[in-house]
């Protein structure tokens, strides 16, 4: 059996030469690619599985900040400048999130139905918020209830992020 020559690529000598090409699927990460390296061959990352896992994880950080400061917005101030300051937290992450959708594999469906479901979030609870300072008529009762509401609701989120990342990935 003959011996297969090394390969060359500038400077750089691979004593075997397989090169292992990233899919981009979430397969060609750093396990692989090191594997393959530690063979002799030459390893490649895919980025793409990569975008896909930051616009997941983007989503849920924007999820997370989102629950306590909407509901306190609305408790603090009403429905209509705790929607628009809700809102304003959802959409300054759009174009971040466009980039990381059009370098990822995830379909455009999924982009939407969480910016959609962020944006159906803010609404809501802006107008909890609200609805918990007509309730309690304390700023102070309505504050302290919407915190911890809103610390329940992201700590929520947190736990079940498993599950938003399969769905949304």
């Amino acid at each position: 059996m003959s011996e297969l020559p090394a390969l060359k690529i500038g400077d750089r000598i691979s004593p075997l030469p397989i090169i292992q090409g990233g899919m981009s699927v979430g397969i060609s990460l750093a396990g692989l690619a090191s594997a393959v390296a530690r063979e002799g061959g030459i390893g490649v990352i895919g980025t793409a599985g990569i975008a896909g896992n930051a616009l997941v994880g983007l989503w849920l950080a924007r999820a997370i900040v989102l629950s306590p400061f909407a509901l306190r917005a609305g408790a603090a101030n009403g429905a209509r400048p705790a929607l628009a300051a809700s809102l304003a937290l959802v959409l300054a992450a759009w174009p971040v999130g466009l980039a990381a959708w059009h370098a990822s594999t995830l379909p455009a469906s999924r982009l939407l139905l969480a910016e959609v479901l962020l944006l159906a979030g803010a609404t809501l609870l802006a107008i909890v918020g609200a609805a918990l300072r007509t309730l309690f008529r304390s700023s102070q009762g309505s504050l302290a209830i919407a915190t911890m509401l809103g610390i329940a609701i992201s700590v929520a989120t947190w736990t079940w992020g498993g599950f938003w990342m399969r769905t949304l990935s």
